[in-house]
This record gives C-alpha cells, structure tokens and sequence, in this order.
C-alpha cells in the first residue's frame, strides 16, 4: 500500500514539477534595457562583474558537485555507506548559494551630482513572477513528502540501518538494499530544508542590495536583479530535482530487484566439456515489481529535467539580455 502511494506521490509530484520547470523556461526573458551611452562604462563594469559571479557560481556547483557525488578521489569512508555522495548535489548548491549570497551583484560606482532614492519597498520576491518560485518550493515539499514515504517502506539492514527494503513471500522475504530510507532520508530532509532557507537568504540579498544613484540606471539594475534571481531559482530547482530524480530511480531499481525472485527450471542443459546446469528463470512479483520499475522511469525523467534547467541556468548566467551599447563598449575596451 505504502509503495502504491509513493509511486502516486512521485507520478502526480513529477508531472506538476515537469509543468512548472518547462513554463519557468518558456517564460524566462528579460526585456533588453536602454542605456544613455555616458553610462556605458559603469553599466558595462556592473554587468561583467554580475556574470562573474554567476558564471564562478555555476563552476562551483559543477566541480562540488561532482568531487563529492562521484568521490574521484576516495575519500569517503567505507562506513558513510554513499550517504556523502547522497548528500553531493545538496551540499554544492547550498555552497554556490552562499557564495551567492555574500555579493549577488556588483556594486555601483558612486557617482557625484543628485542621487535618486528608491522608496519603493523591495522584497525577495519582487524580481521574479510568482509563480517561478513556486518550482523550488514544490520540489522541494514533495521531496521531503517522497523521502518520509520511503523511509516508511523501508526496513533495517544487516547492521540495523534503515536502508533496505523488504518484500514478504510465502515462503519467506526478500530485502535488497541501498534503499533511501530513514538512514539516507533524513540527512536529505536536512539538505534540503538547509538549500530553501540559503535560497531565500539569496532572494533577500539580491533585493536589499544598494541601488544605483540615478533613476536612469534602474532599469538595468531591475533586469540584472532578475537575473540572479533566475540564476539562483533555475540551479537550485536543477539540483533538487537531480537528487529527488535519483532517489526515486535507486528507490524503483531496489524494488524491482527486490521482486525478482530466481527459479530453476526442470531442464538441463549440457554446458562445456559435458557439464550440466540448471536454466533459471526470474519471476516477478507484482505488483511490486511494475511499481518498482515505474519509479525507476519516472526518477529518470526527473534527472532529465534537472539537466534541462541546469542549462537553462548556464544560459541565464551569459546575460544575452545586455545592452548593445555595453557590448560595444566592452569590445571597444
């Protein structure tokens, strides 16, 4: 029952989550602002320096992600038993968001003369439609949903680590492990709880973050406002969904495996130099075994996603939105 519901969770989650990430990416552009050409210089400055930042960001997340997810090196001990690997795409988003956090933007030259003040209030929401936050925070929801439905279905291991799943049979059980329950779940609940609070500090830095000193520069300050918050909303639904896709797909690929149960046939067959063997023949039980491999599909399609917004977020990073007046000057310079 607790495996029905899980795939139903991931089924309906999936798909709303798969609606949403592909309107964040038809939606996503930024109208080109106009720049006085006596700005050129300073817009230019502001714009490179933003890139940098995003585009050191995206290296970040790439190169944390794989070191820790991958472990090239070895350097996790046996005993974590993949819980660090679990955790990599986790820990290099939360990495890039404070990163991020620290200096969202560049930071205006100080210019002389009349300085305008901006008396409209701004919040971490106000450069971004409404519904293009609403990815992270739904992925994240029904992450954490999927995550406690699993650690519910799952059982204890060899060692007592809540990290297997278990089938009963009539004639006994079958267990297949690692299987993301309590003991990979509840770091990842925390991961992910860490990533939306870093996100939202993000969002808050991006909007409380000084304003240029004349009114004229505001529109370029908006769009690379909206930018970032792109930037930071794309990556960081990119990495919950790549974590959420594989959890599922290790999930489905256990209980499938799980309800393959191994039967040797009646036949032998004549192997080399004369040897017989026992021709063995799976069997499935279901309907675990068609849940199991329901997961696995719908995981896969999830870790799809992930890379669609993963580039997604890289193109948002170039700023193809610049003023043609700043690239001139850039080349120029």
């Amino acid at each position: 029952m607790f495996a029905l519901f899980l795939l139903a969770l991931v089924v309906i989650g999936g798909t709303v989550l798969v609606v949403v990430a592909l309107r964040s990416g038809s939606r996503d552009h930024i109208a080109v602002p106009t720049v006085d050409p006596k700005y050129a210089m300073d817009v230019a400055a502001q714009v490179r320096g933003t890139r940098r930042r995003m585009t050191l960001a995206l290296c970040l997340y790439l190169a944390v992600g794989f070191i820790v997810t991958l472990d090239p090196l070895g350097l996790q001990p046996a005993r974590w038993l993949g819980l660090g690997q679990a955790l990599g795409v986790a820990i290099a988003a939360i990495l890039v968001g404070l990163l991020l956090a620290a200096s969202p933007v560049a930071a205006w030259s100080r210019a002389g003369g009349v300085r305008t003040a901006d008396l409209t209030p701004r919040t971490g929401g106000s450069f971004g439609p409404r519904w293009g936050f609403a990815l992270p925070l739904a992925s994240a929801g029904i992450l954490v949903a999927v995550l406690v439905v699993m650690g519910f279905t799952s059982s204890p291991d060899g060692a007592g680590l809540y990290r297997a799943f278990t089938i009963e049979l009539p004639d006994g059980s079958s267990s297949g492990s690692p299987y993301p329950g309590w003991f990979y779940g509840v770091p990842l609940m925390i991961a992910t709880l860490a990533l939306a609070l870093v996100v939202l500090l993000v969002l808050r830095m991006v909007a409380s973050a000084p304003r240029p000193a004349t009114a004229e520069l505001y529109s370029v300050d908006d769009a690379l406002r909206r930018s970032v918050t792109a930037f930071i909303m794309l990556l960081s639904s990119s990495a919950l969904l790549l974590y959420f896709g594989a959890v599922t797909a290790v999930a489905g690929t256990v209980t499938a495996n799980t309800a393959t149960q191994w039967t040797t046939s009646s036949d032998e067959l004549n192997g080399v130099d004369g040897v017989s063997f026992a021709d063995y023949l799976p069997s499935y039980v279901q309907p675990t075994y068609g849940l199991g491999i329901a997961e696995t599909f719908c995981g896969l399609a999830l870790v799809a996603v992930s890379i669609v917004l993963l580039v997604l977020a890289a193109v948002t990073s170039t700023l193809r939105w610049a003023p043609a007046a700043v690239e001139a000057e850039k080349v120029d310079a």
